[in-house]
C-alpha cells in the first residue's frame, strides 16, 4: 500500500510533467529556440502546493528526469537539457514556496487573492529566476542570443503558467480532497453541453482560416461561467488551450491571417489565452463565490424563518433607521399587530414616549460595535390593550465591507415580570444594590408556592473570591462584583423564576415546573453568564467564579436551603467553581 502511494506521488508527476514538457516542446518550439509555450510548470506548481516541503525531492526528481528526457529528445539537445530542467524545476519550487509562505489561508484557487498572487509569482517571479539559469545555459552551449532566449523564456512560461494554473489547480485541488471533478449528478447534462459548445466554438474558430471568429470562444465562456460550476469553466479553458496550441502546430486557424512569423503568432495566442484565463478565471471566481453565498443564504432563511415563525418572542429586523423590515408572526399575539402591515414603519413608533431616547441610544451602539449587543427594557405599545413592558435585545447586522445594514431584535414580553417586581417594591422587598428580591421577599414568596404549582429546585450561589476582590480592591468593586452577578442571572432566568440575595454574597433562585436536568442546565449557564459578565465590567478584578449547590423544593423552606447550602460546602470543599446536587 506504502508502495503505490509513493509511486502515485512520484512517478506519476513525473510522467505527467514529462508529457507537458514534449507536448510544448513538440507543438510550440520555433527553430533552434525555446518552447513558446510551456504548461508544465503550471502543472507541477498545484501538486507541490498540495504537500509538504519534505515531500517535494522525489517529485522534483522525477519531474526533472522527465524534463531532460523531453529536451534531450525533443529539444536543444542532451548538453543543455541538465541545465534547462533544474531551471524548470527551480521555477516550479519557487513559485510553491512563494505562495505557501505567502498566503497560507487563502490556499483554495477560489480567492481573487490567491489567484492574483499566483499571476505574480508563477507568471513573473519565478519565470524571472529560472530564465537566467536557462538563458546563461543556452547561451553558453548553443550560442543563440541571449535577449531573445531570455524574452521567449520568459513569455512562454509566465503565460502558460497563467493561462494554465487555475485550470490545473482547481483539478488537482479537488483530487486532493478526494473529490469529483464532475459536476453533481443533476448538472452534468448541463456540464456536457458547456464543454461541447466550448469544443464547438473551438472548432469554429481554430478549424478554419477564412473568417476571424476569436470572439466566439470568449462568448461561450463567458455564459459557461453564468450557468454552470467553476470547474466546468476551468475545463472548458483546458479545451482551448489544447485546440488553440493544436491550431498552430496544424498551422490553421485565424493565425493564419497574420503575416508573421510563426513563433510571433504563437506568441499572440499565448496572449489571447493569458487574457481569457485572466478575464474569465476572475470572474468565474466571484460568480462561485455567490453561488455559494446564495446556497447558504438560502439555508439560513429556511431556519430562520423556521424559529422565527414559531417563536414565542418578537423577531425583528429593522434598517439603519429604524424602518421595519421584518418582523415575526408572534407579534400579533403580544401586540396585537399584523405583521406585513408593520413593514416599512419606524420602530420607534411602538415604543412609548418616554423610553425612545433610550431605546434610540440602545440602537445606535450596536450599529457603531460589531458583535455588540444591547438590552434596554421599555414599556411599548399595543393596538389594543395601551401599554405593556417588553425587554429588547439588539445585535447589529454589518455587511462584508464592515458597515452596518441594520439590527435584529429579539423582544420579550416582560408584563409579568415587571408586576411581581412592582410588588415586590410595594412592600419593601427589593434588595438595593441588585435590585433584586431580598431574603425576605424571597421567603415570602416560597410560603405562596402550592404543590400544584409543579416541581421545582432552589440553587444556593455563593461568589468565590469575593473577599480577595474587597480585600484588594474595595467593596466599591466587590459591590460591582455582586451586581454583575445579578445582571448575568436575570438574563438567564424565565419570567416564572424568582431569584433573590440572600446573603451579603449569596443568592438564592427558585426554579419553577423545571426538572433537574433543566435546573443543572440553567444553573451552569447563569455561572458561565457571570464569569462573562465580570470580565466584561471589571476586567481588572481576575478571575471571580460562582459555586451552586441544589435542592428539591419539596417541603418546608428552612429544610429545602438547609440541603442546599450542604450541597454548595460539597461544592466549596471540591475547589470553587463548581456544582453540586443535594442527596
Amino acid at each position: 500500500m506504502r508502495s503505490q502511494l509513493t509511486f502515485r506521488r512520484t512517478l506519476l508527476p513525473g510522467l505527467a510533467y514529462a508529457a507537458a514538457a514534449a507536448f510544448s516542446i513538440f507543438l510550440t518550439r520555433v527553430g533552434d529556440g525555446v518552447a513558446m509555450f510551456w504548461i508544465a510548470t503550471a502543472l507541477l506548481v498545484p501538486v507541490l502546493i498540495a504537500w509538504p516541503v519534505r515531500r517535494w525531492w522525489p517529485t522534483l526528481a522525477a519531474c526533472w528526469i522527465g524534463s531532460v528526457v523531453a529536451t534531450g529528445t525533443l529539444g536543444m539537445g542532451w548538453q543543455t537539457a541538465p541545465f534547462l530542467a533544474t531551471a524548470n524545476c527551480a521555477e516550479a519550487a519557487i513559485a510553491a514556496l512563494l505562495l505557501r509562505a505567502a498566503h497560507r489561508r487563502y490556499r483554495s484557487y477560489t480567492s481573487l487573492r490567491w489567484m492574483g498572487l499566483a499571476v505574480v509569482t508563477g507568471g513573473l517571479i519565478a519565470p524571472l529566476i529560472s530564465g537566467m539559469v536557462a538563458t546563461g545555459a543556452i547561451v553558453a552551449f548553443d550560442g543563440l542570443p541571449a535577449t531573445e532566449v531570455f524574452k521567449d523564456w520568459m513569455l512562454s512560461h509566465g503565460l502558460g503558467f497563467v493561462a494554465l494554473f487555475p485550470t490545473a489547480g482547481l483539478l488537482v485541488h479537488a483530487q486532493f480532497r478526494r473529490r469529483s471533478i464532475l459536476p453533481e449528478p443533476g448538472k452534468r447534462a448541463t456540464a456536457g453541453i458547456a464543454l461541447a459548445a466550448v469544443t464547438v466554438a473551438g472548432v469554429l474558430c481554430f478549424g478554419q482560416s477564412s473568417v476571424p471568429m476569436l470572439f466566439l470562444p470568449i462568448l461561450v465562456m463567458m455564459y459557461i461561467m453564468i450557468l454552470t460550476e467553476l470547474t466546468v469553466s476551468a475545463m472548458a479553458m483546458f479545451v482551448l488551450v489544447v485546440m488553440g496550441i493544436g491550431s498552430a502546430f496544424l498551422g490553421i486557424g485565424p493565425l493564419r491571417l497574420m503575416s508573421v512569423a510563426q513563433a510571433d503568432r504563437i506568441l499572440f495566442l499565448q496572449f489571447y489565452i493569458a487574457c481569457i484565463a485572466l478575464t474569465a478565471i476572475p470572474i468565474a471566481l466571484m460568480l462561485e463565490k455567490r453561488r455559494k453565498m446564495f446556497a447558504a443564504l438560502v439555508e439560513s432563511e429556511a431556519r430562520y424563518r423556521l424559529l422565527a415563525d414559531f417563536s414565542t418572542d418578537i423577531i425583528m429586523v429593522t434598517g439603519n433607521h429604524g424602518e421595519i423590515r421584518y418582523v415575526s408572526p408572534s407579534i400579533r399575539q403580544l401586540g396585537d399587530y399584523e405583521p406585513d402591515l408593520l413593514v416599512g414603519k419606524g420602530s420607534e413608533t411602538l415604543v412609548a414616549k418616554q423610553h425612545q431616547a433610550e431605546f434610540a441610544e440602545a440602537y445606535r451602539r450596536v450599529l457603531r460595535n460589531p458583535g455588540a449587543t444591547a438590552s434596554i427594557e421599555f414599556l411599548g405599545i399595543t393596538r389594543s390593550s395601551g401599554m405593556r413592558w417588553f425587554e429588547s435585545h439588539m445585535r447589529g447586522i454589518f455587511r462584508e465591507d464592515g458597515s452596518a445594514d441594520g439590527v435584529c431584535s429579539i423582544i420579550r414580553d416582560i408584563a409579568k415580570r415587571k408586576r411581581r417586581e412592582s410588588e415586590l417594591d410595594a412592600v419593601s422587598l427589593t434588595d438595593p444594590l441588585t435590585s433584586l428580591a431580598n431574603r425576605h421577599a424571597f421567603d415570602v414568596f416560597m410560603a405562596s408556592v402550592g404543590k400544584d404549582d409543579g416541581e421545582s429546585y432552589v440553587a444556593l450561589f455563593d461568589l468565590d473570591h469575593l473577599k480577595r476582590v474587597n480585600d484588594d480592591f474595595g467593596h466599591a468593586v466587590g459591590d460591582i462584583v455582586i451586581a454583575a452577578f445579578a445582571r448575568a442571572a436575570r438574563g438567564v432566568l424565565r419570567d416564572t423564576d424568582l431569584i433573590a440575595r440572600v446573603g451579603g454574597e449569596e443568592f438564592a433562585v427558585h426554579l419553577q415546573d423545571a426538572t433537574l436536568t433543566q435546573t443543572r442546565l440553567v444553573c451552569e449557564r447563569i455561572r458561565a453568564a457571570f464569569v462573562h459578565e465580570v470580565r466584561v465590567t471589571a476586567p481588572h478584578v481576575g478571575v471571580v467564579s460562582a459555586s451552586v449547590g441544589i435542592s428539591l423544593s419539596d417541603g418546608p423552606l428552612e429544610g429545602v436551603l438547609r440541603r442546599a447550602e450542604a450541597a454548595l460546602h460539597e461544592a466549596k470543599a471540591n475547589g470553587c467553581d463548581r456544582l453540586a446536587i443535594a442527596a
